[in-house]
This record gives C-alpha cells, sequence and structure tokens, in this order.
C-alpha cells in the first residue's frame, strides 16, 4: 500500500475538526486529536490507526509537532527526533496502548528499524536521525 495515498486520505471532515478543539491537551499544551491521525485505508476505505511509518509522515507534517521531529532534508527523507520522549508517549496515546509493559526510546528505535529490511527506512548511523526511502 503506497503510505502517501493513504495519508492524503486522513480524517479532515467538520466532524474531526469539532473533535479537535474539544480534544484533550497532552503534557506539553498541545492539543491532541486522535482523530487527525487515523488513515483511511485505501482497501477496505475504513479509518485505522497508522502504522509507525505513517505516524512519522503525519508527525513530521504538522507543524504543531516541531518540537517533537523535524526534516532535515524533506526531499531525500531525512529527519530528526528532537524529543523522544514525547514522541513516544504520542505514539502511545495515537495507538491507544494502555499495556503495563513500557515503551522505551530503545524498543521504539528497534521497530523504526525494522523498517530498513523492508526497504521503507534506510539506516543513517546518527543518534535520534532516520531517514525514508523516498523512491520506494
Amino acid at each position: 500500500m503506497n503510505i502517501k495515498n493513504s495519508i492524503s486520505s486522513v480524517c479532515s471532515n467538520d466532524y474531526c475538526q469539532e473533535r479537535s478543539r474539544n480534544s484533550l491537551k497532552n503534557t506539553d499544551d498541545i492539543y491532541f486529536n486522535s482523530f487527525e491521525w487515523h488513515i483511511k485505508d485505501t482497501l477496505t476505505g475504513k479509518l485505522r490507526s497508522p502504522k509507525l511509518d505513517e505516524f512519522l509522515h503525519l508527525l513530521l507534517n504538522n507543524s504543531r509537532y516541531i518540537s517533537y521531529a523535524s526534516w532535515l532534508n524533506k526531499a531525500t527523507g531525512l529527519f530528526e527526533i528532537h524529543n523522544p520522549t514525547n514522541v513516544i508517549e504520542l505514539w502511545k496515546r495515537v495507538k491507544n496502548r494502555k499495556s503495563k509493559c513500557n515503551l522505551n526510546y530503545d524498543k521504539f528505535s528497534r521497530s523504526i528499524r525494522y523498517y530498513y529490511n523492508k526497504g521503507t527506512m534506510i539506516a543513517t548511523h546518527k543518534r535520534h536521525t532516520y531517514c525514508f526511502a523516498v523512491n520506494k
């Protein structure tokens, strides 16, 4: 499935915008709206929570979360995570994780590195810096 097509189908109707105004705040006083993170599945047409690579694209393209992560070079897909703790907390909220096991940066970065073998991400060998394979 093409990530760009599914991300462009993110919920953007009036209902989602209204929910955004009434949403809860996260720890950094950035409004959290779970509906803005939903992806419309191209096969079923249903809304679903994003996969990790889709979440990262949404995060990087949302200017409210610029303090969490930002593009270093959008054309090449290179980005940096500035505040890993907040990114992990946001990921848990987006996925609605209520597990008792702790998700730390080591586990989170390991799940990003799984995308290396799939060809979705390219290794950068720098801490907190990752790169999407732009020609995927």
